[in-house]
Parts: structure tokens; sequence; C-alpha cells
């Protein structure tokens, strides 16, 4: 074989590749951030209709918000129409003072109590300030070390400098989004930007609080200019090539210690350079450079992880247990379909199941639920979507954060706020889903490319397997503000381009559904329940009688007040008599199980009714071939348990493990049908 065949195999696979990553990736682009903008128009619209309904037409709560809106979609709605700029320099001065200005009067009228991380990262950059360290202890000690430590170092422990270096920060986002857009696009397209950003409510809530959100959105705001300086730059020398590199990588180490997005922006990149590459292939000036645009990422990539593992060696990047801790908490508590995604769930998870657990079986439970999820459930990954979906789409609402203590002082005021950005967030999402077609079909630069990436990768990441509050979709503002910007000129700058994607949409869901599916064949194959899957199904019986419904346990969503009433679903089971009895009632679940290596058994348990004066009107059994292994009476305290039997068999052993509940006494009556309710959370075979 000669070396030009060789070459041409190569750069056919590669370019293979490339189009199943890009086609892939434009689906979930379609899917992630379409479905996000439809939830959000839905359920603030509903919500304002909800409103109206129950209360009318109060016109205090939407006197002020109205005018605003009316403001913006006037001032929007002139510049579309007059289809040329204004004077640059003009109106980026005008620009900048107005901004001042809506930003002085929001500090002036609105009080926001710092809460929660806010107030904490606070105190501890004063802490550390004070102690003159450097070294971080813990995950908000790490976060404060890139902005707010030296702020508070150089300017001193006083509140004011939040909102002032803020401010700088929110004017020197739009003034990178400016410039983005006047190189990728036009001056035009780049003043729409700015009216869009300068509507949007949740960066101007941010003003008045010690946020890493706002500060990580800039830094992801400098790496994506990095990236679009080097695009249209004519140079693309070896010396430029590196410098530029090392430069995003950097950014994307600050971002990590900030953030820890800077992992999420590499693969963004690289879905946008993806993207571009199929954008653009019938170039042939194009692809000569395609690949001086793949050596910058490989460049930031090696800078990035490399210099996170010298940080690491060097402490200023957090590597302890209590890290590991919520690396696994949130895989095991978050990543599975089944997860509602809340705060309140994985701490209620962590805290029963996880917490009191080695560091070597938290990571084997982690792994375990996760892969357990996919392989028995694959089902819920879909519907756990949706559900988070759900919870991410009251963008800008979490008001708690924001204007905490204004509901008592300035109610009428706070009702306008909320109003306000309830308005916007359903203006931004009806252009950003009319806009959608138009940003994936027609427009081929690559800010447009590079938006649409982040917002997949970071929706797609908070809703499968992150945590899901609203807040932490704080970039979408800016990055949607783009989209919808340069649309407006896409007719014009790409004329006779041509971009075939329905074809890609076809070939990206035939490569997801298939990927998918031979995972879930790989995973079922190679994980058994004898390496450590969540054991399921059980056969539930009564006595001898075999029980045709299946209740998942639900205590944990019910402790975390998620709303949801699937449960852990088929990773767990309910042991609960189905009817009140004339004598005391027995109820089992079985399976059949072979023991390998792994001989310790692993299970959580939660008996929801309390009753001290009832000790030992229950009790649960666990046998393995008939051999009892485990015992325990209820009911107890009410909280979720975690159990492990050190040793339930030999090695490759087969048997019969069963579960039992069995009553004391008969089962008087309905409620002590309830009461009997027994909940076995993930019954798994492990190592550890």
């Amino acid at each position: 074989m000669s070396k030009y065949t060789k070459q041409g195999i190569i750069k056919s696979s590669f370019l293979m590749i490339n189009e199943l990553i890009a086609s892939s990736a434009i689906v979930f682009i379609s899917i992630f951030c379409g479905l996000l903008a439809i939830i959000c128009v839905f359920v603030y619209g509903n919500s304002i209709l909800a409103d109206l309904v129950s209360n009318g037409v109060e016109v205090k709560s939407y006197f002020v918000s109205a005018i605003v809106v009316f403001l913006f979609i006037f001032t929007l709605c002139s510049f579309i129409n007059r289809r040329k700029h204004i004077n640059p320099v003009l109106f980026i001065g005008a620009l900048v003072v107005v901004s001042l200005a809506i930003q002085w009067l929001y500090y002036s009228m609105v009080h926001a109590n710092w809460v929660s991380d806010f107030q904490h990262m606070w105190n501890i950059a004063g802490q550390m300030s004070a102690q003159g360290r450097l070294i971080p202890n813990d995950i908000y000690e790490q976060r404060v070390l890139p902005i707010l430590l030296p702020l508070v170092y150089v300017f001193g422990n006083n509140p004011v400098v939040v909102p002032i270096a803020n401010s700088c920060f929110l004017i020197g986002i739009m003034l990178i989004g400016y410039s983005i857009l006047q190189k990728t696009h036009d001056h035009y397209v780049a003043q729409i930007f700015t009216i869009l950003w300068m509507a949007c409510a949740e960066p101007l809530f941010a003003l008045k609080i010690p946020t890493h959100d706002l500060w990580g959105l800039f830094i992801i705001a400098c790496i994506f200019l990095v990236i679009v300086i080097f695009f249209y730059d004519a140079r693309k020398s070896l010396p430029f090539i590196l410098a530029m590199g090392v430069i995003a990588g950097l950014l994307c180490i600050i971002l990590d210690i900030q953030r820890e997005l800077g992992a999420l922006v590499i693969v963004a990149w690289i879905v946008a350079l993806a993207i571009y590459a199929i954008k653009h292939k019938s170039d042939q000036r194009c692809i000569s450079r395609h690949v001086s645009y793949w050596a910058m990422l490989a460049v930031a990539c090696v800078v990035f992880f490399s210099g996170n593992t010298v940080l690491k060696h060097a402490q200023l990047i957090v590597n302890s247990d209590s890290l590991n801790y919520l690396k696994y908490l949130r895989l095991a508590s978050l990543s599975p379909g089944f997860s509602p995604g809340s705060y309140a769930y994985a701490n209620e998870f962590g805290n029963g199941l996880l917490k009191d657990l080695p560091l070597r079986a938290q990571k084997e439970m982690a792994l375990s639920l996760m892969l357990s999820d996919f392989i028995v459930q694959p089902e819920f990954r879909i519907s756990g979507i949706i559900y988070k979906t759900n919870q991410m789409a009251y963008l800008g609402g979490q008001h708690y954060f924001y204007q905490n203590g204004m509901e008592i002082q300035a109610p009428v005021l706070l009702k306008n706020i909320v109003n306000y950005n309830k308005i916007i967030s359903i203006i931004i999402c009806f252009l950003l889903l009319i806009k959608l077609k138009s940003a994936l079909k027609k427009d081929d630069s690559i800010s447009t490319i590079f938006s649409l990436s982040v917002l997949c990768i970071l929706i797609g990441a908070l809703t499968t397997v992150g945590e899901a509050q609203s807040r932490y979709l704080f970039p979408f503002w800016f990055f949607s503000a783009i989209i919808i910007a340069s649309q407006y000129r896409v007719s014009e700058v790409t004329e006779g381009f041509d971009f075939r994607l329905k074809f890609y949409l076809k070939m990206g869901s035939a490569t997801i559904l298939l990927g998918a599916a031979f995972l879930w064949l790989l995973s079922s194959i190679a994980y058994k329940p004898e390496d450590g899957r969540v054991l399921s199904p059980f056969s539930l019986r009564v006595e001898n009688e075999l029980l045709p419904s299946y209740s998942p346990p639900l205590q944990l969503d019910k402790n975390a007040y998620s709303g949801r009433s699937t449960g852990i679903g088929k990773l767990g089971f309910t042991l609960m008599s189905p009817y009140p009895t004339e004598a005391p009632v027995q109820i089992s679940a079985s399976q059949e199980l072979c023991v390998k290596d792994k001989t310790a058994f692993r299970f959580g348990y939660v008996m929801p009714y309390v009753n001290s004066q009832a000790d030992g009107a229950f009790q649960l059994n666990v046998y393995f071939s008939g051999r009892e292994v485990w015992t325990q009476r209820l009911p107890g305290d009410g909280k979720i348990k975690n159990v492990v039997v050190e040793h339930i068999a030999s090695e490759n052993t087969c048997g019969k493990l069963e579960f039992t509940l069995s009553s004391k006494d008969r089962i008087f009556d309905e409620s002590w049908v309830q009461a009997s309710r027994t909940e076995i959370y993930f019954p798994r075979l492990t190592q550890y």
C-alpha cells in the first residue's frame, strides 16, 4: 500500500468521523435548544396567564415591566427596520453610558441580601486575604482564586467592590460580544446583539451579588474572542497558532478554577470545529485552514490538561476526599434518568446512601447506578431530560438569590422585576426558536456555530448529568443573543450558501440511535449483576400469592420535595401489604443470583412509618439460599439507611436472594397497610 493511499484512508476516516460527530451535534442542538425554548415560553406564558386569571390585571405589578418591555421592543424593531448601523464610536459610547445608567438604577432601587454560596464565598475571600493564603481547602475556596480574592486583596474587604467589578464585567461581556459579531458579521448585527443583551434580565440581576456565574461567563467570552480572532486573522504561522492556543488553554484553566467549565468549553470547541468543517467542506480555500484550527485546539488542550495536572500537584486546584465525594455524589444522584436533578435530592441521597461509605465504595456505587440506570431502564433517560429541562426553563427565575429580602421591603417592585424577567425570557426564547433553523441551515460563521455548540453542551450536560438550577444557564443570554442577532443579516452574508440540513439531521439521528443501541447492548453484555449491576427485577409475593403490581421507592423524592412520581424506577422495590389481613403477613421479593468475585452485598432501605410504641411490629430479613444473612426490627427513625452484608456467599456460588418483610400482628386497616411500606434501594453485589 503506497504512502498516498494510506494518507487517503486516514483523511477519509477523519472526514467520516467528523461528519458523524457534526451531524449528531446538529440533532442535539435542535433538541436541547429547541426543547428549552419551547418549555420556557410555555411555563412563563402559563404563569402570566394564571396570574392574570387569579388576580386580574394588576397595573402596579406590570406598570414598570410593561414600560421597559415596550422600550425594548420599540428599539429592537427600529434597528431591524433601519437595516444599517449607527456610527460605531457614537453607538458604543452611548451604549456604555446607557448601560451604566441602567445599572445605577438597579443598584439604587433593588435590595439583595447575599445568601448561600455567594455570602459564603465573600466570607472566604476576606479570610484568605487576611491570612495571605492562596492554597484552597475546598471547592468554594478554589472558586474565589481567579477574581474575587484578587479584588478583595487589592481593594479591601468592602462589599461595594462587588457591584463596581460586576458592572465592568457586564460591560466587558457586551463589548466582547460586539467585537465578535463585528468581526464575523458587521456592525449592524453587533448593535442588534447589544440591544438584546441589555434587555436580558438575569445578567443585570447579577450586578449586586458576588456570583461566579457572571465571572465564569466573562472568561468564556474571552475564550470565544480568542477563537474568533484566530479565525479571522490572516496569519496562520506556527508561532501564532502556538500563542493563541496557549492563551485559550490558560483561559480554560482559569475557567475551570472559577466554574469547573473548562472541559465543557473544550468539548463545545471540538463540536464547533466539526460543524464548521462540514459547512465549509466545499470551499477549497478553507480546507487548508482547517488544519490550523484543529492545531490551535490541540495546543489549547495540551495546555489545559497539563496545566490542570500541574496545578493539582501544586494544590491550587482542589483534589481532596471532599471534592471526590462531591464528584461521586453528582454521578450517583444527578446523572441517572430517575434523578430530579435538584440540590435537595442530591443532599438527601448523599446523607442516606453515600456519605458514610469509604471513598472506593462511593466510586463503585456511583458507577453502578449510572450504568444500571442506563441498562435496566433506558427510557428513564428521556423522561429525565424532559423533567430537568422543565426545571431549567425558569430562566432568571431564582429571585431568592438575586433579590433576597425584597418580598418584604419592596414587594411591588419585586413583582415588576419578576414579571419583566418572565416576559423578556418568553421574547428571547421565542426569537431563538424561530431563528434556530436559520442559524443551523444558513449561517456558516464560527460565532453562530460556537454559540450553538456551547448552548447544546451546556443544556445537555445540565439536563442529563447535572444539577437542575436555572442560574447555571447564565451563559444562555449571551449566546442566544449572538445567535438571534446573527440571523438578521445572514441572508446577505451567506448568499449562495447551501447546507443540507435535512440530510445531516437524518444522518445524526441514525448515528445517535445506532450509537445508543450499541452502547446499551455492549453495557448489558459487559456489566452483569455479578459485576455489580443493580439487581432487577424482583418477584414480589404476599405469602404464596404473586403480586401483579410494582411500586417503586418514592421516599427520596418525598424527602427532597421533588414532585416526581417515578421514584428510582426498577432499581429498587417496595415491600408493602396490599390489603388489611386477619393474620400476620409476610411480603417477599426474590430473584436468582450468582456470586463470583464480589461477595459483599449492599442495599438501602427505609420504613417511613415512625412510632416508638410499635417497635418490632415489623421485621425485615435478607436470605441467600435459605440462610439468613441480615435482619432488622422495624419501624425505626424513618431515615434511609445504608446496609452492607460483608460476605453474602462464597465465590462462584449461585442461589436465591430473598427479602422478606414480616408483621408481628395482623394488618388491621388501611393505615397499617401504609405503615407497612418498606422501600429497598439499589440492591447489588459490591467489592467494597
